[in-house]
């Protein structure tokens, strides 16, 4: 059985996660549009 606490701060660890996600692959397209190269999205 999960305490409450517990389970909203692995949800909020797992949405700092999906965000910090979602901010590498912004930054990577940024890079691919700026630099005009292809950068392997597994590498990060």
């Amino acid at each position: 059985r999960i305490s409450m606490g517990s389970y909203i701060e692995r949800t909020a660890l797992l949405e700092q996660d999906k965000t910090s996600l979602e901010m590498a692959e912004h930054l990577t397209e940024t890079l691919e549009e700026e630099l005009q190269i292809d950068i392997p999205t597994q590498e990060l």
